[in-house]
């Protein structure tokens, strides 16, 4: 049995070591190292896929939205001059039938909501051009892209927005969900 093990145990490490650059021990005081493989190398970041598959009604559903500032750390939106004029736009937008947000909080490096787009589904370009409006008018920095989930059910939602709602108290900026301002 110990032996059926060390055989497992060596066809994996050479398994391993075939892929990442590690010294692995191959017996008495010997290591081996091998570079990573090409496709490996690339570490530029994938655009994210932000269609809904074909089977679904994209202006029925609702999606659980992080959109990141950059750099990371540096509060730019939980202001009190910024939150208003972000505020604003939304409703700016949700009046030309571009959205509805459902829910939408600012940390100070990141808003997360839950958002539906009830006439037409265009999130990519609705929230790239809204983004590109709050750095223009703003000096907002923004990562590139964003983060999406469609929400499947209402307890879903539901989990989503309780979880929106307490990551104030998570990161330590309040006690209760109630005292922070900026959320609508």
């Amino acid at each position: 049995m110990s032996g059926e093990w060390n055989a497992q145990g060596s066809t994996f490490r050479l398994l391993l070591a075939s892929s990442i650059r590690i010294p692995f021990p191959c017996g008495l005081g010997e290591t081996a190292t091998r570079p990573l493989p090409l496709y490996a190398m690339d570490f530029r970041r994938k655009t994210l896929p932000h269609d809904p598959p074909d089977w679904i009604d994209p202006t029925q559903e609702a999606f659980f939205v992080t959109i990141n500032c950059l750099p990371r750390g540096t509060n730019q939106l939980a202001l009190d001059h910024i939150w208003p004029e972000l505020i604003e736009s939304v409703g700016f937008r949700e009046e030309r039938g571009e959205w509805k947000w459902r829910l939408i909080l600012a940390m100070p490096d990141h808003l997360h909501g839950i958002v539906s787009f009830p006439n037409s589904f265009f999130m990519r370009k609705s929230i790239s051009s809204w983004k590109r409006w709050l750095a223009k008018s703003h000096s907002v920095r923004w990562q590139r892209d964003f983060f999406d989930h469609r929400l499947r059910s209402d307890e879903s939602a539901a989990e989503k927005a309780d979880y929106i709602r307490m990551n104030p108290v998570r990161a330590g900026l309040v006690a209760t969900p109630d005292q922070w301002p900026y959320v609508r």
